[in-house]
């Protein structure tokens, strides 16, 4: 009898961990406790699970299209040309949206550094570009409207 005493103290210590750790946050939700010194806590219990793996295809960025989220075509430091804009021109915001300020419209041609991004936003992947001649052109542009050019 004094053998089984120790293991059914661990027992016990190991079940009420697991009840605290695992079980209980997800069944009872602290979003919004405050405490006495006016702090708010939040709990949110998190699953992890492994990504499943898919084939990952291009799909073409146009408003309404699903985004593959999996395909990054630049990085900081790439050289793009502005291309394919039917003479309309890409037009480079603060922020990427389309709700966003304008900044300036880029010309068809035109040749930039991707400076940041990427950012999925209204349907559309955008990127952080300056101007190579004249660093002061910057803004959000679609990637639709973007070509790398190997250097």
């Amino acid at each position: 009898m004094k053998i089984l005493l120790p293991a059914a103290g661990f027992l016990s210590g190991l079940f009420l961990t697991l009840l605290f750790l695992v079980l209980l946050p997800k069944i009872f939700s602290l979003k919004g406790t405050t405490s006495s010194a006016g702090y708010t806590a939040t709990v949110i219990p998190y699953v992890f699970t492994k990504p499943q793996q898919t084939e990952t295809q291009e799909t073409p960025t146009t408003a309404g299209s699903q985004l593959d989220l999996n395909i990054v075509k630049y990085t900081a430091g790439d050289s793009v040309i502005v291309s394919h804009t039917e003479g309309q021109g890409l037009r480079l915001r603060e922020y990427p949206s389309l709700g966003s300020q304008m900044l300036f419209l880029a010309q068809e041609g035109d040749l930039y550094i991707v400076v940041g991004g990427p950012s999925d936003a209204d349907g559309y992947r955008w990127w952080y570009l300056e101007n190579q001649q004249d660093t002061a052109q910057r803004g959000w542009g679609v990637e639709e409207f973007l070509e790398q050019i190997n250097e």
